[in-house]
């Protein structure tokens, strides 16, 4: 673990070893940037990415107490994401060299070290004759990639990247961002198309420029209405819509330009503009992008970042919305070169991965007299917890338990269980998807696999009941092994999707999102 204050640096290793810097660090202020594991590109410092690399594995990852989710990871070169290969080829330790501290800093010793070694009294010390005993070699320590009779394997076959989206949830953060390489000149003339749904009052849709930001074309929201702005190089063209698109409904834009004249459609509706001064060309480099732009180019030169915001009007460079239908001149753009911080549009489901993480769906949920709940599931193990929540005197909790399906509540006057149990203990992690309920009307329980109900559990009826005002979890919980009701005491793996909750169909948001859990797909 490593901590950095306003006091002090600081390295533990194993909760037994702690290493502190003797003085009070530089002050250090960031408002943005990429975090690495294992080694960085050499666009950030070209140094260290010719140096060997870290070669092992790495898992619960936290920064500021929040755990990582590795499932959204932008750019895995050379790892693999979601599993850990026992067994694999060794590489040769290797040491930096030692390097001086820089100027103005201090060098970092351990404050606490390991118990000094006995020194023995020698001239009581007797040689020994006794041949050392060898070693015992460590086992090996193996990971069944299928838990026993689970048709799919425990960590899949695909990763994120290889998933495609119809339609692609761009964020109002740093980085999130859509990249297409494509060698068609802009030079004379283009067409662009694509189809948007956001509700937000501004935010970037489309841009590229040259390596100066002079020549450029930019298409964004701004106060809910699409402007579109080109610079041949002598001066810019910015044309704005009259339709405003941040109603949450779907809208199709279209941008041309022919030599210095450019025109808008929103839902076909056009705007005509023309740039200042006699140029007719613009030269821009090939990488496009969409709902946003690599912050990383800006970090070493704020005076581009300056003119980026400047051709976009001072909005926001990144969008919260979701983007489908990329095309250049009436063709396809096809699968993006590079997805950042981009998820699937609609994130009616989510993949929950071996390696720990949960989705809140309510911040303050209440179980109520009557409670319905509803979802499919394709498990990659037998047990593991679906739903739950949990308050001082309540709780409701829906689980798969060796193969059985699970649902108690507690509504302050003693836990009520209702279960089924399919004919064949691994249905339900059969490799399919199977359609899972539980039903509470007052004091009776019932829960269902594929249609086929258990007999009703019931309970004392009271006339008032305790309730909750929790968290509602899906697919585990950040203190999973102290709850109660919870049989399983492990979180979920595999796909979840379709739930509805009391009629509702509900909505997975990426902010909700927290550990290895990736929203919008199911991987084979």
């Amino acid at each position: 673990m490593a901590m950095y204050d306003s006091e002090s640096l600081q390295i533990f290793i194993d909760d037994f070893e702690k290493y502190r810097s003797f003085e009070p660090p530089m002050p250090m202020r960031m408002l943005h940037g990429n975090l690495y594991f294992g080694g960085v590109p050499s666009r950030v410092n070209a140094e260290a990415a010719i140096s060997k690399h870290f070669s092992g594995c790495i898992s619960d990852a936290t920064l500021n107490g929040i755990i990582i989710n590795f499932g959204n990871l932008t750019e895995t070169p050379d790892a693999i994401v979601g599993k850990c290969i026992e067994g694999a080829r060794r590489q040769p330790l290797h040491r930096p060299p030692t390097l001086p501290p820089p100027k103005g800093g201090f060098p970092v010793t351990p404050s606490t070290a390991r118990p000094p070694p006995i020194i023995p009294d020698v001239e009581k010390e007797v040689p020994s004759t006794a041949k050392p005993e060898p070693e015992t070699p460590r086992p090996q320590i193996t990971r069944p990639d299928h838990p026993p009779e689970c048709k799919l394997p425990l960590y899949p076959t695909t990763s994120v990247q290889d998933v495609e989206f119809s339609a692609y949830r761009t964020e109002a953060i740093v980085g999130s961002r859509l990249e297409f390489v494509v060698p068609t000149k802009l030079k004379h003339k283009f067409d662009f198309s694509l189809d948007i749904r956001t509700e937000a009052s501004d935010g970037l849709i489309f841009y590229v420029s040259d390596q100066r930001h002079v020549d450029f074309v930019a298409v964004y929201i701004r106060q809910g209405l699409v402007n579109y702005g080109f610079n041949c190089g002598s001066g810019a063209a910015h044309i704005t819509s009259s339709v405003a698109v941040n109603d949450k409904n779907w809208h199709t834009i279209r941008f041309q330009r022919q030599g210095n004249v450019g025109t808008l459609y929103v839902d076909n509706v056009p705007t005509e503009g023309s740039s200042h001064g006699n140029a007719k060309t613009i030269n821009t480099e090939t990488t496009y992008y969409f709902g946003g732009l690599d912050p990383a180019p800006f970090i070493s030169s704020p005076d581009s970042l300056a003119k980026v915001i400047s051709n976009v009007k001072g909005i926001n460079i990144s969008l919260d919305g979701c983007i489908r239908d990329l095309k250049l001149n009436n063709q396809s753009l096809g699968k993006p070169s590079k997805r950042v911080k981009v998820n699937p549009c609609d994130l009616d489901g989510a993949f929950f991965s071996n390696d720990g993480g949960y989705v809140k769906l309510y911040e303050k949920f209440r179980i109520g007299r009557r409670f319905d709940v509803v979802m499919e599931i394709k498990p990659r193990a037998l047990s593991g917890l679906l739903m739950a929540v949990h308050s001082k005197e309540a709780f409701f909790v829906l689980e798969m338990y060796n193969g059985e399906l699970r649902m108690s509540i507690d509504v302050g006057h003693g836990e009520i269980t209702a279960s089924f149990r399919p004919p064949d203990a691994y249905l339900l992690c059969d490799g399919n998807w199977h359609t899972v309920t539980g039903l509470k009307a007052i004091n009776i329980l019932t829960v269902a696999v594929d249609g086929k109900f258990s007999d009703p559990s019931i309970g004392p009826h009271k006339r008032k009941d305790a309730d909750t005002r929790h968290t509602l979890y899906l697919g585990g919980h950040p203190n999973l092994k102290h709850q109660r009701g919870v049989l399983s005491k492990t979180q979920y793996v595999g796909c979840i999707r379709n739930i509805q909750i009391k009629g509702i169909k509900e909505k997975i948001e990426p902010r909700n999102i927290f550990g290895n859990v990736t929203g919008g797909v199911c991987f084979d």
